[in-house]
């Protein structure tokens, strides 16, 4: 008899893992079906992120298992020589250690996708677990994980495939939410354990979890005042233990964020007008993905939102449907509930509606998030605040249903009955988060250009710049992201660091911006303005067949001749070249070298006066001058006395905006007399705000002699400043 019953229950395990395997299965090929029909051949999402993120997983995993790799852990050689350009991104560490097993067997792009479905099946299967812990149908169960992992929220944004793994959250909700009930030191523990590999998984999501549980646990308190207590005296009676979890957990936090907490300061913060952007409208809710089942018949309500890529957050009637299921059991059934399903319900169904609120959009710098903006640490960092759909989603199918598996199964309704209409729900799920032509690449000619870079950074290149391909197209942004991370990945594959970069921030000090091709002499400029400036052989890689290749164009500034010897290098498929230089240049360049002419010259003013004085500036150094927030250089000048002596201090600065090597440009430059009458020599200059004078760095000056006097004879041609 007991073998009989071990057998029964061993098959009902294996019917129960076949079912949700199969969903599971359902799930994989309704999201990634480009990628399984053309043999991995095809990379969902696009050139952008899914590149990049590829990049971060295959740096980690470098870093671990490779002993001559030559970058570190928090500093991967792109933006070189800048360090740790981790922190302005995601570092997904968590999450990675999915991708080295898959890369043990398989080709970075290959364990990529192995990666991306791995995860989305993970999120399926711990929200299934999470459910069943709550004693949830299988059905439903399946339903809900089933949203949660493969549903449009997510899998629509596969361009963003940092954001999906989020499979530690309904593990960390589900030990918080036993620990709020019956508190003991190990909930409390593993609670705080999951919260922070979800942290440690994706930066975005964690800081997102954190919110969502700073309004989760006071209202779960305030309609279950019994567990308040109940957690307080646990608290009382084990407040030694939970200091040191607590603070062990804090000190974790810190260890991961610190990097970040770091590069902030040196960024700032955003402005709240980007961030407000991407704050979601109430039209972003019913606003689903191109080529999805109700795309063209809603989308007409959100054609006015900005950037509507970012705000494609609709999850679909069923979910809908369950929130209205909730709204109605909670209201008018929730003795079918139970307290203590009505109570995580209810909690549930309150956050996400709060959070709807917080973050909603109502008018141009009207928006409740403002507050969440100024007071919550981190949030000015958080720009993509429409990514809260996700969490607004994981609280929604689980007071929806929790609610319906209460209602189904405590109803007069028969079980077939009641096991028809979950059936129907999941079914009715299918077609709404299905993408029917999602967005992809073909790999080939990508690993194709990346190897053709990576042959001619193999040359004893010791570091590279990669010029960007100029286009026409349409799509020149995503064309220029796309090349900025294949100079990345060859410089990774090659072991050589690149001045290219991407990434979600770019350092502050770096020129240009990362869709646009540098001058030579600003990436001279770059490398040589580090704290230790980098020596070895310099390759400037362009392709053959672009206009700008010439060696005259891609100088821009700098005559690579007069760096010292210089050598051309063309790859086997004739479509690059490579210009290798050696660093340090044999003749230094020259940020201090200008010209200036005045178009008037003044030749007495009045002592305190200010006159506007229109003068021309050329830059004849060899390098661009960059206008960087901490040290930008502007026109200004000094006051010399008859006796050669400096009157007055330094003078008013007047803003230049960024000049290339050989440009000239025109100013209104802002002259204020001395206090004191007398001779002076108005001497003009720039200035590179906390470096240095141009002037005392050998530039020649423009001296204007001046007559400063008592009266009201001050004048330029008769024009005193208005």
């Amino acid at each position: 008899m007991t073998g009989k019953m071990s057998r029964a229950k061993n098959i009902t395990i294996i019917k129960i893992a076949v079912f949700y395997s199969l969903v599971g299965l359902i799930g994989i090929c309704i999201a990634f079906h480009p990628s399984l029909l053309s043999g991995f051949s095809k990379f969902q999402g696009g050139e952008g992120d899914p590149l990049f993120v590829n990049y971060v997983l295959e740096h980690s995993f470098q870093c671990i298992f490779n002993r001559d790799y030559r970058a570190s852990l928090w500093t991967p050689a792109f933006f070189f020589p800048f360090q740790n350009t981790l922190a302005l991104s995601e570092n997904l560490w968590g999450a990675a250690p999915l991708y080295w097993i898959a890369r043990v067997f398989f080709s970075p792009d290959v364990a990529y996708q192995v990666w991306t479905i791995t995860c989305a099946f993970l999120c399926f299967l711990c929200f299934a677990v999470f459910l069943r812990s709550l004693r949830v149908s299988h059905i439903l169960a399946a339903t809900g994980g089933f949203i949660f992992g493969f549903g449009l929220v997510r899998i629509g944004r596969l361009w963003h495939s940092q954001l999906l793994p989020q499979f530690f959250t309904p593990l960390a909700f589900l030990l918080l939410w036993k620990f709020l009930r019956k508190p003991t030191p190990n909930r409390l523990r593993f609670a705080l354990a999951f919260i922070f590999l979800q942290v440690l998984s994706s930066i975005y999501l964690g800081w997102f979890l954190l919110l969502s549980l700073l309004i989760f646990v006071p209202l779960f308190f305030c309609f279950d005042r019994a567990s308040f207590k109940t957690v307080i005296q646990f608290v009382q009676a084990n407040w030694k233990s939970t200091i040191v979890t607590v603070s062990v957990w804090f000190a974790s936090l810190f260890f991961v964020l610190s990097p970040y907490l770091q590069m902030s300061k040196l960024l700032g913060a955003r402005s709240f007008s980007e961030v407000e952007t991407m704050l979601p409208r109430l039209a972003s809710w019913v606003y689903p993905f191109p080529s999805t089942l109700w795309h063209s018949s809603l989308s007409p309500l959100s054609d006015h939102v900005p950037m509507p890529h970012e705000h494609c957050i609709f999850m679909g009637f069923t979910v809908f449907t369950l929130i209205g299921f909730a709204l109605y059991s909670l209201t008018f059934k929730q003795k079918m509930l139970g307290n203590e399903r009505a109570t995580l319900a209810k909690a549930s169904l309150t956050t996400a509606l709060i959070i709807v609120g917080l973050s909603l959009y109502l008018a141009p710098h009207l928006s409740l998030w403002r507050l969440v903006y100024d007071i919550v640490p981190g949030a000015t960092s958080i720009r993509a605040v429409s990514r809260i759909a996700l969490f607004v989603q994981f609280f929604v199918l689980v007071a929806g249903l929790l609610c319906l598996d209460s209602v189904l199964k405590r109803s007069l309704i028969q079980p077939r009955v009641a096991t028809t209409i979950a059936l129907l729900i999941f079914l009715m799920s299918l077609p709404e988060n299905l993408i029917f032509e999602p967005h992809f690449s073909v790999k080939a000619p990508l690993l194709k250009t990346e190897a053709e870079l990576g042959e001619l950074m193999s040359q004893g290149c010791d570091m590279a710049y990669v010029n960007l391909t100029s286009t026409t197209s349409v799509n020149q942004q995503t064309l220029a992201v796309t090349q900025q991370i294949l100079a990345m990945w060859a410089g990774l594959k090659t072991g050589v660091p690149v001045v290219n970069g991407y990434s979600g921030s770019q350092p502050p000090t770096m020129p240009g911006s990362v869709t646009v091709t540098l001058a030579f002499s600003d990436v001279m400029q770059w490398l040589q303005s580090a704290k230790h400036p980098p020596t070895g052989r310099f390759c400037l890689i362009a392709a053959t067949d672009d206009p700008i290749t010439s060696k005259r164009q891609l100088e821009a500034g700098i005559s690579l001749d007069s760096l010292g010897s210089s050598t051309q290098y063309f790859s086997h498929d004739g479509h690059y070249t490579a210009f290798v230089v050696s660093l340090p240049p044999t003749t230094p360049l020259s940020t201090y070298a200008h010209g200036i002419r005045a178009a008037e010259q003044p030749t007495a003013m009045t002592a305190g006066q200010s006159i506007m004085l229109p003068v021309f500036v050329r830059n004849i150094s060899q390098v661009t001058w960059l206008q960087t927030t901490k040290t930008p250089i502007k026109f200004s000048y000094r006051w010399v006395s008859a006796a050669g002596i400096a009157d007055a201090g330094d003078g008013v600065r007047t803003d230049l905006p960024t000049v290339a090597p050989g440009k000239a440009i025109a100013l209104n430059a802002t002259i204020k007399a001395p206090e004191r009458p007398g001779q002076y020599l108005l001497r003009l200059s720039l200035v590179h705000d906390g470096v240095a004078w141009f002037m005392d760095q050998g530039a020649k000056s423009l001296d204007l002699p001046i007559t400063v006097s008592r009266s009201s004879g001050g004048k330029l041609n008769g024009k005193p400043k208005p």
